[in-house]
């Protein structure tokens, strides 16, 4: 199994080799699953690329969401897939409006 990926027209994961990989890179925005901000608190979701599994066997893990400030800052969740993901910006964000209109 592949330990570099690419994201497909859709979103999805697709097994490549390391030329494709740094190709795929040279377009960052490409790779920006989600990104907003509330206030200064940036929120942002991206496609990796490495799988961050470490586990032979398991679903690759290419997504990742952080925090960047305010009350959550440095929160950090990674997804097996795009729809996760996106799932997982969501309640992340909901977070920080809460947390923010809490203050």
């Amino acid at each position: 199994m592949s330990n570099w990926y690419k994201q497909d027209e859709e979103g999805d994961a697709v097994a490549c080799d390391l030329i494709e990989l740094g190709d795929s890179y040279k377009d960052k925005d490409a790779r920006v699953v989600a990104s907003d901000y509330v206030g200064k608190i940036h929120i942002s979701t991206v496609f990796l690329g490495i799988d961050h599994s470490f586990t032979e066997g398991t679903k690759p893990v290419l997504w990742e969401t952080m925090i960047f400030g305010g009350e959550h800052d440095g929160y950090q969740e990674r997804y097996t897939s795009v729809v996760e993901a996106m799932g997982g910006h969501a309640r992340a964000l909901q977070a920080v409006l809460e947390s923010e209109k809490n203050i």
